[in-house]
């Protein structure tokens, strides 16, 4: 029989046999790690160079490019386009330079060679007159007349420009009696001058409303 003694060396030498083996399987298995975790290391490293390097190179090409400048265009709308006169029936409006002018047809307002308004004529100025006081207070205004280039012939009239300016100044006494301001109007005759594509364009007044 194998005396006690002899079975402890025994155990013993077992034991650190079996833990010898043990610990060597632990250093393998960390030092297999470590070289893979080293190899990963590396290869994140050159990811994250490649990644700095295209980094740079994008920052070069977008600094080489032009820079695009933005510009907003304000778009004016033209003010006689929005002006309240457009809802005046039978008259045009039309800009000049700044000011707005209305153009009435002669016909509308007085019978040929005459300088006094037709009761029709004057429901069309009181609608002017009512969008001046409202609108264009602060404006002044000028009341233009104008006639074709007939010849006076039968009326009392010295002429054309005598006419027109008549008729101008028989517009721009109605304005006031509408409650335009005297003080802020004027009128001038042209007689034939500026002469549009026919008779019956001539033949008109136009009421200036000035911008300038």
């Amino acid at each position: 029989m194998i005396s006690v003694w002899k079975r402890t060396f025994l155990t013993m030498i077992l034991a650190a046999v079996t833990v010898s083996m043990f610990t060597g399987c632990s250093v393998d298995r960390l030092k297999k790690e470590r070289d893979q975790l080293w190899v990963e290391n590396q290869e994140l490293r050159a990811v994250e160079d490649r990644l700095k390097m295209e980094n740079d190179n994008l920052q070069q090409l977008l600094a080489s490019k032009p820079k695009i400048v933005t510009e907003t265009v304000v778009v004016e709308r033209d003010p006689a386009e929005s002006s309240a006169f457009n809802n005046v029936a039978g008259v045009d409006v039309i800009r000049s330079g700044n000011n707005i002018a209305i153009r009435i047809p002669g016909d509308v307002l007085f019978t040929s060679g005459k300088a006094s308004l037709k009761d029709k004529a004057t429901r069309t100025l009181a609608q002017v007159a009512s969008i001046i006081k409202s609108d264009y207070s602060g404006n002044m205004i000028r009341v233009e007349g104008y006639t074709d280039k007939d010849p006076i012939r039968k009326s009392g009239w010295k002429d054309n420009l005598e006419l027109s300016a008549e008729r101008a100044m028989a517009v721009q006494r109605y304005l006031a009696t509408r409650g335009v301001s005297a003080s802020s109007m004027y009128s001038a005759g042209f007689g034939a001058n500026k002469a549009q594509s026919t008779k019956e364009k001539s033949r008109r007044v136009e009421i200036v409303v000035i911008n300038d």
